[in-house]
C-alpha cells in the first residue's frame, strides 16, 4: 500500500480560496479533485461535504415538509458555512459542532485519490 505524502502548498492564497469554496454546496468536489493530498484542504472539504448534506436535507424539508422548519435548518446551515469559510480562509482547522464529528469520517481521500494499486486491476481480471 502506498503511503500518502502531503502535498506542499503551491500558493497559500490559492489554497485558502479553495478551502473557502469547499464550503459552497457541492464545490468540495472541485477542491478534492484539485488537491486530494493536501490535509488542510481535505479537512475543509469534509466539512463542506457534511454541510452539503445539511443543505440538501434543509432544502427537502422546506419543499416537502414545512417551510418554517426548513428555514430554521437553512439558518442552521448558513451560520457554520460562513464561519467554516472564514476559518478556511485563515488556514485554520475549525470543528463544526454536531457536523465535523461525523463528516471527518467520510472517506473523501479514498474516493478522489488518483493513485490506484496495481494489484486491484489484476484481481478484477482482464
Amino acid at each position: 500500500m502506498e503511503e500518502r505524502q502531503p502535498t506542499p502548498p503551491l500558493n497559500e492564497s490559492k489554497g485558502n480560496i479553495q478551502a473557502v469554496l469547499a464550503y459552497i454546496p457541492f464545490l468540495f468536489i472541485a477542491a478534492m479533485l484539485q488537491r486530494p493530498n493536501d490535509d488542510q484542504l481535505v479537512f475543509h472539504s469534509k466539512n463542506g461535504a457534511g454541510l452539503t448534506l445539511l443543505f440538501i436535507a434543509s432544502s427537502f424539508v422546506s419543499a416537502w415538509v414545512h417551510a418554517g422548519i426548513g428555514s430554521l435548518l437553512m439558518f442552521a446551515y448558513f451560520i457554520p458555512t460562513v464561519l467554516g469559510a472564514y476559518h478556511g480562509y485563515k488556514n485554520q482547522k475549525w470543528s463544526i459542532p454536531w457536523i465535523s464529528g461525523w463528516s471527518q469520517n467520510i472517506p473523501l481521500e479514498k474516493w478522489f485519490s488518483s493513485s490506484q494499486d496495481p494489484s486491484d486491476n489484476q484481481s478484477k481480471g482482464s
